[in-house]
């Protein structure tokens, strides 16, 4: 395409770059309403970026409240949007990418903001799972003559699996335990063999027929193991180790 001047070309927009042979690169640029309309597809896809940033923050300042502990707040929304609009209904595409940019930027720093506040979660979590274990063996196992155990542990997350499987091995229990716990709609299970009851018993067998049953699949070594199945399908996993440890 030739012009007499670039003056004629109009806005600029690069669609993409990349190198094409040792020391060329190929650039790839729309112009006119055709550089407005690829401007207008990246805000759209900007915006729904944006909103599962926000709904994942959402729940993730949601769980630290239930644990609590302070929420993480996002960055203040520069309402490039508006912005963005106003400018492509003017066909003033410069700028709209200027407003699509001010939102990319924002879109960074909320998506900082949310990696932070999911990593607060996994800490916090952690923590509470490791109180409710010890709390839970305490009144449970403690103090327990017999040497198998199967049943669901009082609490909705995931890590309450393994922290307690953690604590039955640190605390030394002298026999087998089949543990499971409901998130949503997952079964997460496990299992733990003390050594005494190692010839009897294996965590791996116990986990893979009682997550058999719940339509799932795990395993491990035979001093412990895990894996995860269906919640509507918990009792029948529970029944099947019972059957491995009766």
């Amino acid at each position: 395409t030739h012009v007499r001047k670039t003056g004629e070309i109009g806005y600029f927009k690069i669609k993409s770059e990349g190198a094409v042979a040792a020391g060329i690169r190929r650039i790839e640029a729309l112009t006119g309403p055709a550089a407005g309309a690829l401007i207008a597809s990246q805000g759209e896809g900007l915006a729904m970026e944006i909103k599962e940033i926000v709904d994942k923050l959402e729940v993730s300042n949601a769980t630290l409240k239930k644990l609590g502990q302070r929420a993480e707040e996002p960055p203040e929304n520069p309402a490039y949007q508006t912005a963005l609009d106003k400018a492509l209904a003017a066909k003033d595409f410069a700028s709209a990418d200027a407003a699509l940019h001010q939102g990319i930027r924002y879109r960074d720093g909320l998506k900082s903001v949310a990696v932070t506040a999911g990593k607060a979660v996994r800490k916090s979590s952690a923590g509470a799972a490791a109180g409710l274990a010890s709390a839970w063996f305490d009144e449970v196992l403690a103090g327990s003559k017999e040497t198998t155990y199967v049943g669901l542990l009082p609490g909705d997350q995931a890590e309450l699996l393994a922290e307690a499987l953690t604590v039955v091995k640190a605390r030394q229990f002298p026999g087998a335990v089949a543990l499971g716990v409901v998130v949503d709609d997952t079964l997460h299970f496990g299992a733990y063999v003390a050594p005494s009851l190692r010839d009897r018993y294996k965590a791996g067998d116990i986990v893979k027929a009682a997550l058999a049953a719940a339509g799932g699949k795990g395993g491990g070594s035979p001093e412990m193991a895990r894996g995860a199945g269906l919640a509507e399908k918990s009792d029948a996993a529970l029944q099947a180790a019972r059957e491995l440890l009766g």
